[in-house]
């Protein structure tokens, strides 16, 4: 595979905080043969444009969206989760935060209200 200098790979946005490798990983550019999907289940948000490796999904029921979770993590397909609003159970928390863990994926809670900057569950990974 050909070498990437850092100064040829497009801008990473200082206010989008995904770790360095998830973002390699999207690409393609961290040397496996496939690069990685970015997911985003949302009701009211959306992605600012169209990306390659992107995917939208309308958000679900609750039972439902902890299931979609589920299979989209064990995939092992996906760099980046982004969630609106995501409000699970304990339970269902620990369990999708071993998953994240266990298959590097970095998962993040897209909230509309301002006071909540702490967003990001699980990860970045090294």
């Amino acid at each position: 595979m050909a070498q990437v200098h850092s100064s040829e790979l497009p801008f990473l946005p200082v206010n989008n905080q995904l770790h360095y490798q998830n973002y390699m990983a999207h690409f393609g550019l961290n040397g496996l043969t496939d690069s990685k999907w970015m997911y985003l289940i949302a009701d009211n948000i959306r992605f600012s444009g169209k990306y390659e490796k992107a995917i939208r999904l309308t958000k679900p029921t609750i039972d439902r969206l902890f299931c979609w979770m589920e299979k989209i993590i064990l995939a092992g397909n996906c760099s980046v989760l982004f969630v609106e609003n995501l409000q699970l159970d304990d339970l269902r928390t620990q369990r999708i935060k071993a998953l994240c863990e266990q298959q590097d994926v970095t998962l993040i809670n897209l909230t509309l209200d301002s006071a909540l900057p702490e967003n990001l569950i699980v990860g970045p990974w090294h």
